[in-house]
């Protein structure tokens, strides 16, 4: 037996989870999701918890991808400990593999209900959001139900390090290398994208990786005709995600034929160290600092930790020569990207690997920048752009 659910239009996907967890048939609730908040726990933490005072069982299997899963979301979690039998897992691929999935099955030993949609274990995908989810009930031996239970032991793997039984020294870790932010910082970050100028959050690059890595591929789109197009696709912080999550990524176009003085929009930059012996040391071009952005500046402000680094000018024949920046997060990058922006705090900058997610985002701003006609991303070497810095203003 299957059934659509949708809201607004029928029943609010929380209500339907309290309602579910409060049938006294159920034994087991597995849950795996791409990001849980206290928004979203906050609702139904009673009756998760009455669920496990019954005896029932549940599983519980989160992603930390775009650091849209929060630290008090997952303290939340771990307090259900303490009401019966919880296991908490945490997976996350730190290739550009997105752990996304939005699962819910109740079980006993004879039948079950599996439940497959667009709902986060947020406030916005349990009641707010326009979701949309199928279930399916039917009997434990229905190869549905058997598939979906293999998918949630994979999930729960460990043997692979992509994913983490979580306990309290996992958690602090996280938090530690940024993997959760603090739901505040969420919401100044997300506001920050949707046009806030007042905010400086922005992703936070990660200092130790905890995680295994493996690759996916997805299928090659062949040829068939003309009309067929060539399009190559990127996960980032402004694409594919739930609708209580985006944000907003238009950019604009620079004016053309001159480096542009835009004070207040963002800066995207292909860095270089600025020796072996200097690992965290970058400069400025000269080109770039005769533009408005950099006027006056005597410090940076680091997005990741808040930390304020002072600004080294070097003169030469009464000019400035070169603008040298301090940014500790760079030390074991290989190809460093980073990301300037003016606020009312003063300038805030973000420093990723370009193999990262949030990197191969700046490195695709930076390159249909280049591509574009007039091109719309400077380069210090256009003759040899593997060893050159890039800069692009949005």
């Amino acid at each position: 037996m299957s059934k659509f659910l949708s809201q607004p239009l029928s029943l609010q996907f929380g209500e339907y989870l309290k309602q579910e967890l409060n049938n006294l048939d159920w034994k087991l609730l597995e849950i795996g999701v791409a990001w849980v908040r206290r928004s979203g726990v906050r609702h139904i933490f009673n009756d998760l918890a009455a669920f496990l005072e019954r005896g029932g069982e549940i599983k519980c299997i989160v992603g930390v991808d775009f650091e849209h899963t929060t630290l008090e979301g997952v303290q939340d979690l771990m307090l259900l400990k303490e009401h019966g039998k919880f296991i908490l897992y945490v997976y996350h691929n730190e290739a550009s593999s997105v752990f996304h999935p939005k699962c819910y099955l109740f079980s006993n030993n004879e039948y079950a209900k599996l439940i497959v949609g667009s709902n986060n274990f947020v406030e916005a995908g349990l009641y707010t959001n326009i979701e949309a989810s199928l279930e399916i009930t039917e009997q434990s031996s229905d190869p549905a139900i058997v598939e979906a239970k293999k998918s949630f032991e994979f999930w729960c793997d460990t043997t692979n390090n992509l994913a983490f039984e979580l306990d309290e020294p996992f958690f602090n870790a996280l938090v530690e290398n940024g993997y959760l932010k603090s739901e505040t910082d969420l919401k100044s970050f997300l506001s920050s994208y949707r046009g806030s100028s007042t905010s400086n959050e922005s992703p936070t690059a990660t200092q130790n990786r905890l995680f295994g890595r493996k690759n996916y591929s997805a299928p090659r789109v062949s040829r068939q005709s003309d009309s067929v197009e060539n399009i190559e696709e990127v996960f980032s912080e402004a694409s594919n995600q739930d609708s209580d999550e985006n944000v907003n990524s238009a950019e604009e176009q620079a004016p053309t034929g001159t480096t542009p003085s835009l004070r207040g929009r963002n800066l995207y930059m292909r860095v270089r160290k600025a020796h072996e012996s200097r690992l965290t040391q970058t400069q400025i071009p000269k080109r770039l600092l005769q533009d408005m952005f950099f006027e006056d500046l005597n410090e940076i402000i680091s997005g990741h930790d808040g930390e304020v680094h002072r600004v080294s000018v070097a003169h030469a024949r009464g000019a400035i020569n070169t603008m040298k920046l301090e940014v500790p997060e760079m030390r074991d990058f290989e190809d460093p990207v980073m990301e300037f922006r003016h606020t009312d705090d003063g300038l805030i900058y973000n420093v990723y690997d370009s193999s990262t997610l949030q990197g191969q985002r700046i490195r695709r701003i930076l390159d249909e920048g280049l591509s574009s006609s007039p091109p719309t991303t400077f380069s210090t070497l256009p003759s040899d752009l593997s060893r050159a810095t890039l800069w692009r203003f949005i």
